[in-house]
């Protein structure tokens, strides 16, 4: 059983698991006490609490681990209350042992802010995990025993717990399990890491090496792949960086270059159902971030769980919570980073990714190219996205210019030959070839021109029919030309400065 904070329950029983009783005479612990209240509305919050005199005020809870024992790592997550010089230590079948000082200033969340007890405000949290193998589990019974460790003798000091939660696991930070020891998918933000075993395992923050944030670890490995802040990472050990000690008594900070102390991330928000929320939560000195990062919490485990980043996504610097650098490959735009795209790049609307623009493409949008990598190239009108050769065709159903224009000198030749049988002919159309000004205008004029070749050709009585079938193929090709964008035109006037010239050549001969 779990529950989101703020959403535990004012009844504690309804926030624990399994059978409670006291370790120093089996008494069975049923009754939520309700020492404590919250401040702003006067409402009672009550923890599961041994008040008897003269005794230790300890807890011992038994719990049926049944279908779960399918994975090797146990985690524990609890929410309690202490006060007075006491610190808790937490016992695992008489096996394994783990100790919680007393923190220098108190932690808590947000709903638990103005919680007192007894006049103080002492919510507490803490985090244990282990795994199954060592914890002599026999039965699948679980045995925790919960030892409060005080010099007072008397149970004045309280010692309570608010809620506590238990899940199995292959790796801590594990969303989908492949076995008993692999990943398959780590939660968000933490990475998938092969340990040189060959067990993939996901970055966790608990079970770290000295002064390391995150590690990945089994059973007899334990690899540092992040330093806190001030820290450097050499052969899997975190060496300080601040070698003459300057930020030791600056309370709360950490050394950077050039010799600065900068204080911890003052600034948290949590991550719950996939979404950023911003909280009040403080951060103390249980949370160790960059100063221009934030303290993003998973309120799943009671905010043990934590990672240090931005919610704004790819976002390297957020100081404050607002990103002020985001991370390579991205530029900031009205409190977001977007891809930086390359020159022959178009960032895609959806995906908000960069996309490669067509074949020869220099730049782009979504649906066109709007400038093709040089001018030996042109859009291609059948896929605007992509760039052709000058020399390709543009227009469907056509072959190629080179054919169009092999078929051309074909016509050409023979029809010329033939004009110079037919006297009036050739005249009216050297006439028109040489004095015409329109000799630009596209390919109306060739159009014009072979009309006028195929009129005067049906009087010349040595027409073969195959030069009229060839021609009528060739005014074919052009009225498609006709359609054409304006990049036809430069080819279109060299075809027609080339019927000029050779039929002046030989008209002249």
């Amino acid at each position: 059983m779990s529950f989101n904070l703020p959403d535990l329950p004012s009844d504690c029983n309804q926030a624990l698991i399994g059978a409670w009783t006291s370790p120093d005479d089996g008494y069975v612990l049923k009754q939520c006490q309700s020492d404590c209240y919250h401040k702003t509305n006067s409402s009672i919050v009550s923890f599961l609490m041994d008040r008897r005199i003269n005794k230790s005020g300890d807890m011992l809870l038994n719990y049926k681990i049944g279908s779960q024992i399918n994975y090797s790592i146990i985690l524990i997550d609890i929410l309690y209350v202490m006060d007075g010089d006491a610190k808790l230590n937490a016992d695992v079948n008489s096996k394994l042992h783990f100790s919680f000082a007393f923190p220098q200033y108190p932690i808590y969340v947000i709903y638990y802010k103005d919680l007192y007890c007894k006049n103080t405000q002492i919510i507490k949290k803490a985090t244990f995990s282990f795994y199954k193998s060592n914890a002599n589990i026999q039965d699948n019974n679980l045995n925790i025993h919960f030892e409060k460790v005080t010099h007072d003798q008397s149970n004045y000091y309280l010692f309570g717990i608010k809620g506590i939660q238990l899940s199995m696991t292959c790796s801590i930070t594990c969303q989908v399990c492949i076995d008993q020891s692999n990943c398959d998918v780590c939660k968000y933000s933490f990475k998938k890491i092969t340990l040189p075993s060959g067990l993939q395992v996901c970055e966790q923050i608990t079970s770290c090496q000295e002064n390391c944030f995150l590690c990945a670890v089994s059973q007899t490995e334990n690899i540092c792949t992040q330093c806190f802040p001030g820290y450097s990472l050499q052969n899997n050990q975190c060496i300080s960086l601040d070698k003459l000690n300057i930020c030791k008594s600056q309370t709360n900070t950490y050394y950077a270059d050039p010799n600065q102390c900068l204080k911890y991330a003052q600034n948290a928000v949590k991550y719950q159902n996939g979404q950023y929320q911003r909280t009040n939560m403080e951060t103390y000195y249980s949370y160790k971030c960059p100063y221009n990062q934030v303290v993003i919490l998973y309120p799943e485990s009671y905010y043990s769980l934590y990672w240090c980043g931005c919610y704004t996504k790819n976002c390297a610097s957020c100081p404050y919570g607002i990103c002020i650098t985001c991370s390579e490959g991205y530029t900031i735009k009205n409190n977001e980073c977007i891809p930086t795209c390359k020159a022959n790049q178009y960032l895609d609307a959806v995906s908000n990714k960069c996309i490669d623009c067509g074949i020869n493409c220099q730049l782009c949008n979504s649906t066109i190219c709007k400038q093709c990598t040089d001018s030996t190239f042109q859009v291609d009108q059948r896929n605007p996205q992509n760039c052709i050769s000058i020399n390709s065709c543009v227009v469907s159903n056509c072959q190629t210019f080179n054919a169009s224009l092999v078929l051309f000198q074909t016509a050409c030749n023979v029809s010329v030959k033939t004009i110079k049988n037919a006297n009036n002919a050739h005249k009216i159309t050297l006439y028109l070839l040489t004095n015409s000004s329109a000799c630009d205008a596209k390919s109306k004029i060739v159009q014009h021109v072979i009309h006028k070749i195929i009129k005067f050709v049906k009087f010349a009585k040595q027409v073969h029919i195959q030069i009229q079938i060839k021609l009528n193929a060739y005014l074919a090709v052009f009225k498609i030309v006709k359609n054409a964008k304006v990049q036809t035109t430069s080819f279109v006037r060299n075809v027609i400065q080339d019927i000029k010239l050779r039929v002046i050549a030989r008209v002249v001969t």
